[in-house]
This record gives structure tokens, C-alpha cells and sequence, in this order.
């Protein structure tokens, strides 16, 4: 059976926490494998991808509570996109909006990427 996405390489993961199964199966009491998302750009531009994993543990007569958890964990960052373009026509349009005044650059390397500076 293939699994598209997964391989060796992307199920190790750097982790703080050390994990125990705490039963003979993953069903009963114990840690259930990490599932993780594709990765992508946050706000922040890093390239991250969110992983969930569910802990359960004895809960007296009552067998066991789980617990899931979702973590944004570093990815690559050849696993991701790249940036999108910056969109220079609403940068105009927000420096207009603003009361700021666009000059526009003779050599655009001076002022990228968008090849204007707004005062």
C-alpha cells in the first residue's frame, strides 16, 4: 500500500517530549501516531506544517481520556512554496489611500520590488 507524501524522511520530526505506549495497542492506552499537514507558509513567512497527536491515559473505571493536540512544527523549507508575489498595484492603491506620495525609481534594483517609494 503507498501512502502519497509519506516517507522515511518526513516521519522523523524532532521532539522535547519523550512518548511511552502505555498499553498493547495504540487503541487502547497509549500515544496515537502524529498525523501531519502539508507544509506552508505561515504569517510570518516561515515554512511550518500542523501536526495532531492524540494521548490517552487511564481514567479509572472508566477506561481511558484522550487528549488531541494540534502543534505547527518547522518544515523545510524546500518542502514549501514560494512566496507569492508582492501585489504592487494595492501597494500604490494603500499608498494613495494614505495621503503618501509614489515616486517611481529609475533603476528598479534601488528600490524593489515593486520599483517605487512611497513618502
Amino acid at each position: 500500500m503507498a501512502l502519497p507524501g509519506f516517507n522515511a524522511a518526513t516521519s522523523l520530526y524532532k521532539t522535547s517530549v519523550h512518548y511511552r505506549l502505555m498499553g498493547a495497542s495504540v487503541q487502547a492506552n497509549g500515544v496515537v501516531p502524529q498525523l501531519c499537514g502539508p507544509c506552508f507558509l505561515d504569517n510570518t513567512g516561515a515554512c511550518v506544517q500542523d501536526c495532531t497527536f492524540t494521548f490517552c491515559v487511564p481514567f479509572g473505571r472508566f477506561g481511558h481520556r484522550c487528549f488531541t493536540y494540534t502543534l505547527t512544527e518547522p518544515c523545510n523549507p524546500s518542502a514549501c512554496p514560494p512566496p507569492p508575489p508582492p501585489d504592487c498595484t494595492a501597494q500604490r492603491n494603500a499608498c494613495t489611500r494614505a495621503g503618501g506620495i509614489i515616486y517611481d525609481c529609475l533603476n528598479c534594483a534601488d528600490c524593489p520590488p515593486c520599483c517605487f517609494v512611497c513618502t
